[in-house]
């Protein structure tokens, strides 16, 4: 069992896959996205999904197998704080489908501290960001030729309540770091981006929507204490 593609052209397996619907779910080895591509694995969908951590994609490549025997499931290993490896990661989707259904955007971090990304961003903005900007980007061809009916979902937090704003002026937090304002900003930048896409895609009729969730998954495990107080006291 490997968290990658399988090999094979991509003409044999458009013609493999003709008729069912594909979903993309990103951050599917733990939490939300792991249910969603279960469930979606158990209503017939061919999945494509990503995680980061060997072990967490195993398991969850397994999970999902055992609850839908049969299923057609790939699980691919990207970094998608790392703007090069979002691009790699939209190659291998692109050479796995010829369409997309549904566009899933749930992978996100929250670091206690500062840390910068090989391209010099704050690592909560990177991948709670724009790695969801950059991947709907290189995909919309593909959610394009699904439509209509292909959809983006991109899973946001009630904890955009807590920020009045975008920091503009300091967006990767140089100047002074808050786990909990880069957490915050990264959602309310989830739901900038999705206000602005559902205008952009408009005619090409690609609904774009987002959740404001407060589940606990393992993200708001990792958050320090004030934001997880916060977010489930609105739950």
């Amino acid at each position: 069992m490997q968290c990658r593609s399988g090999t094979g052209d991509r003409l044999h397996r458009r013609q493999e896959y003709h008729g069912i619907k594909t979903a993309v779910v990103t951050g599917a080895s733990s939490g939300i996205g792991l249910v969603v591509a279960r469930e979606l694995a158990r209503d017939g969908w061919r999945v494509i999904a990503q995680g980061r951590h060997p072990a967490r994609c195993e398991a969850a490549l397994a999970e999902i197998r055992s609850a839908a025997p049969g299923a057609q499931v790939n699980m691919l290993r990207a970094d998608l704080s790392i703007m090069d490896k979002v691009d790699a990661f939209a190659s291998q989707v692109a050479a796995s489908t010829d369409r997309i259904d549904l566009l899933v955007n749930n992978a996100g971090a929250t670091p206690s501290r500062r840390v910068e990304t090989a391209d010099g961003f704050e690592q909560t903005f990177a991948a709670n960001h724009l790695a969801v900007f950059l991947l709907t980007d290189r995909l919309l061809l593909l959610l394009k030729a699904a439509a209509p009916g292909s959809h983006v979902v991109t899973t946001a937090s009630v904890a955009f309540k807590f920020i009045k704003d975008m920091k503009w002026d300091d967006l990767q937090q140089v100047q002074s770091f808050s786990a909990s304002d880069a957490y915050t900003q990264s959602k309310l930048a989830n739901i900038l981006f999705t206000r602005e896409m559902a205008k952009r895609v408009k005619h090409a009729c690609i609904p774009a929507s987002c959740k404001p969730t407060s589940t606990v998954t393992a993200i708001l495990r990792q958050a320090d204490v004030f934001l997880r107080k916060t977010v489930l006291a609105d739950a």
